[in-house]
């Protein structure tokens, strides 16, 4: 899947990468992230699955305590589809009213198994590694992101929703520009 196909980038690469997952892609960045030359994992209010966790499982875990919003149903094939009614105040509560209608209309179907695929490496137990907490996000309640942020290096605030990417991209590519230059 992902993982694969992410790796396999990383393996034609001459340089250093800095591997950024957002929400599921943390995933993602978890088993790709012992490919190629990865000098930093950087988890962007994401999953951080251990070794044998599948994103389910992470996902469950982190929110024993709070759960999950609940903004996903299944389409007729059976993937995870967001409830268009509801992702904007979750996935973009602090962006304005045209960017998250935006950013909510590229929202597409997700494969239930791909948060089934259990994690055969956890690439943060050897790789540097920070979690970047959003905290006013929707979609990860702040309890699971810190249960999440446990297993990394490095912990940083940034005051944006799910998606800083789109609320706040100057605050966190001031974040990570500095990543890639070590």
């Amino acid at each position: 899947g992902a993982a694969v196909a992410v790796a396999g980038v990383l393996e034609r690469l001459d340089d250093e990468a800095v591997l950024v997952g957002h929400s599921y892609g943390g995933a993602v960045i978890t088993q790709a992230g012992m490919a190629g030359q990865v000098a930093h994992l950087v988890y962007l209010t994401a999953l951080v699955p251990d070794k044998g966790q599948s994103a389910a499982d992470v996902l469950a875990e982190a929110h024993r305590d709070t759960p999950p919003a609940s903004l996903f149903g299944r389409n007729a094939a059976g993937h995870l589809t967001a409830d268009p009614g509801r992702a904007a105040e979750v996935f973009y509560g602090t962006c304005e009213t045209a960017t998250a209608a935006a950013a909510t209309a590229r929202l597409c179907p997700q494969r239930a198994a791909t948060l089934k695929q259990p994690a055969s490496v956890a690439a943060w137990r050897h790789r540097p590694s920070t979690y970047v907490r959003c905290l006013q996000d929707g979609a990860i309640h702040l309890a699971a992101q810190d249960h999440m942020a446990a297993r990394c290096g490095t912990v940083v605030d940034l005051d944006t929703d799910h998606s800083p990417f789109i609320c706040a991209p100057g605050e966190l590519a001031d974040l990570l520009v500095p990543l890639s230059r070590r």
